[in-house]
């Protein structure tokens, strides 16, 4: 007859061995102790998801990054979510882009940039980054960008690099829903600075291939 421990719980999972997973999380395996012993129950397993641990350990609790944006935004905070997630960048509320990089490589971002979920927001301020790093790499010190044509030329030359980055990229950032849009824009730059040679027909422009697909996998960086 097996008799059970007064003190002892019915099943206690106690975790004994972890292994990362290859999103960055850890798997953890378990053992349980109950009336009939050790057993080990490989369906006793947590997955600590890296973005909801970081938010708790940084004191916004355990929340995925959409949520922990909903919050800043909610207590019209925009400038603190700028500053908690690393990007660069001043919040103005009134100004008519997402996101806007100046000719001297100072980033602002307006209220759309934040009402579509975090990785819209990322994939703003990464185009923005894009055309900071450009700004600043003394790309354009030879454009005056008081000369209406010349100005449109760097614009049109930093937009085209811009979006080939941001389609290249486009795991970091995978929910951004702007697909459609790099493809345009791709294109209507490109056809600007000479890229497709004028060769216009029913597939001109920029054509995505099929292997592309692993620009879209999901990465941390």
């Amino acid at each position: 007859m097996v008799t059970k421990h007064p003190c002892l719980p019915q099943a206690s999972s106690l975790p004994l061995r972890s292994n990362e997973d290859e999103r960055g999380g850890a798997n953890i395996s378990a053992m349980q102790i109950d009336q009939s012993g050790w057993t080990f129950n490989p369906s006793v397993s947590v997955m600590v998801y890296p973005e909801h641990t970081t938010n708790l350990v940084r004191g916004q609790g355990f929340r995925n990054n959409d949520a922990v944006l909903s919050r800043f935004v909610g207590a019209g905070n925009h400038q603190g979510a700028i500053d908690y997630f690393g990007f660069k960048g001043r919040y103005i509320e009134d100004q008519p882009w997402p996101g806007h990089t100046d000719e001297y490589g100072n980033i602002t971002y307006n209220q759309a940039a934040f009402k579509s979920g975090f990785d819209y927001m990322h994939y703003v301020a990464s185009e923005e980054m894009f055309h900071r790093r450009d700004v600043l790499a003394s790309n354009y010190d030879d454009v005056d960008w008081s000369d209406d044509l010349q100005r449109a030329d760097a614009q049109a030359n930093g937009e085209y690099k811009a979006n080939m980055y941001q389609y290249r990229n486009q795991g970091l950032f995978p929910s951004h829903g702007q697909t459609k849009l790099m493809l345009q824009r791709i294109t209507y730059y490109g056809d600007w600075i000479g890229k497709f040679n004028g060769n216009y027909s029913e597939n001109y422009g920029f054509q995505p291939r099929p292997w592309h697909i692993i620009y879209k996998i999901p990465r941390k960086w």
